[in-house]
């Protein structure tokens, strides 16, 4: 079976959604940001102060480039990974995109910005976060699934969308 890639600003659930449709699904779950750590052999807040964005990106392609040659993987992927153009025709190429959508506002009571490197300025920053990334998020994804429900009724969604 192709790899199902879960896409969505830092904080959707893409993480929580994978783990839960991995189990629902037998298909093994991974985590690119986990990967991204192991290959750089770091933290990504520590890959951002020392080396930059771009040292992190470029790590993000080549961990999506290694994803997409494997199959039956659910893929948890960094809110970012479709600001490469790459990475959205490896994964539209290898699997199914799915946009996790969530209320910006839920989004921001959950998350912790001491662990976001992009958010060190403050929450609020999601905002135009958003705003500059929803485009390509759209273009990015074969369906958009909305998290708002709660998981039981997302899970059922992406279900009924991947048979």
């Amino acid at each position: 079976m192709n790899n199902i890639y879960l896409i969505g600003i830092l904080g959707v659930g893409k993480t929580t959604i994978g783990k839960l449709l991995a189990e629902k699904t037998n298909m093994k779950w991974v985590d690119a940001d986990v990967m991204i750590v192991e290959k750089g052999k770091m933290p990504i807040s520590e890959m951002f102060a020392k080396y930059g964005e771009k040292y992190f990106r470029d790590l993000e392609t080549e961990v999506m480039r290694e994803i997409s040659k494997m199959n039956n993987l659910i893929v948890s992927c960094g809110g970012g990974v479709i600001l490469k153009e790459e990475n959205v025709i490896l994964m539209r190429n290898s699997g199914t995109v799915l946009w996790l959508q969530r209320d910006i506002e839920k989004v921001i009571e959950s998350v912790k910005a001491e662990n976001r490197p992009l958010l060190k300025d403050g929450k609020e920053k999601l905002y135009s976060i958003f705003e500059s990334r929803k485009e390509k998020y759209k273009n990015a994804a074969h369906y958009i699934i909305d998290n708002n429900k709660g998981t039981d009724i997302t899970i059922k969604e992406i279900l009924a969308y991947i048979k």
